[in-house]
């Protein structure tokens, strides 16, 4: 394979042997772009882009580029929970930001991966005590809906996706309420800035080999190994995978890449928060 692989058209091997033609890269520490294999892409994180949300962010890492909008809505709570808000997300991704979700399934596996995933990150008591979220106990809460648009997608989705979401409900401030049996003094309060435990990190990497991990994959890069997400939360790690993952978690290759991971989230989590 690697004796045909030089004889060929090199985008003849990029389409048809991407394994193959990334091999002549990663042999020297890179990546085809140039890009060393555990590099992470320029980020970028900006705060209340959206004027009609109450809290919104943009994350640009690399090529790609979401947008997150938060609002908030008083509903009753759970019977079982009566002092609990709610959290959802809605996570788009059109056949615009790019032509992998012209495929209906791929769009929606897609979505429905990365709608779990900050389900199951942004309902972590680490993250969010949604206690905090309770207006007045067995009556009112507040449910935050969250909406994600991918307006441009080049891998790593789950990286700059939670830096959006967190950076946009960092920027919600929740509206006073007035409790008619309460005098002046009781009954409004100014609007509360939303507080979140620990701030979460995502870090994806793909796995081409046992040794090699390339950190913060393009679309491209997805195209030849397994990808997993570790998402740092204080203490707490969980790990999301689309997919299956070779090998499994574990192996020497597997704790080498989870030091790396740990090392590089602090370094994101310095560019996304300062």
């Amino acid at each position: 394979f690697a004796l045909l692989a030089m004889a060929l058209d090199p985008d003849v091997v990029r389409k048809h042997m991407p394994r193959e033609f990334y091999s002549r890269f990663v042999e020297q520490g890179l990546r085809p772009d140039g890009r060393a294999v555990t590099a992470y892409r320029k980020l970028r994180v900006t705060r209340g882009v959206v004027n009609s949300a109450l809290g919104s962010s943009a994350c640009r890492l690399g090529k790609s580029y979401y947008i997150a909008g938060v609002r908030a809505v008083l509903q009753a709570p759970d019977p079982g929970a009566p002092s609990r808000g709610t959290i959802t997300f809605d996570v788009n991704f059109s056949p615009f930001c790019s032509p992998a979700f012209r495929d209906h399934r791929s769009t929606s596996q897609t979505s429905s991966f990365v709608t779990s995933s900050l389900t199951a990150i942004f309902e972590s008591p680490q993250v969010m005590d949604l206690t905090d979220l309770c207006v007045k106990p067995g009556e009112l809460v507040w449910c935050l809906e969250v909406s994600v648009e991918c307006v441009e997608y080049d891998g790593s989705g789950l990286d700059a996706v939670v830096l959006a979401v967190t950076t946009a409900l960092e920027d919600v401030r929740l509206p006073s309420i007035h409790d008619p049996t309460a005098n002046d003094n009781q009954g409004r309060s100014s609007a509360t800035q939303l507080q979140l435990g620990v701030r979460p990190v995502a870090i994806t990497l793909v796995k081409f080999d046992d040794n090699v991990w390339l950190v913060d994959p393009t679309e491209s890069d997805q195209q030849v190994g397994s990808s997993l997400t570790v998402c740092f939360m204080g203490a707490e790690r969980m790990f999301f995978c689309l997919g299956g993952m070779s090998g499994g978690l574990e192996g020497p290759g597997f704790q080498r890449m989870l030091q790396m991971a740990s090392k590089l989230q602090v370094d994101v989590r310095k560019l996304a928060y300062g």
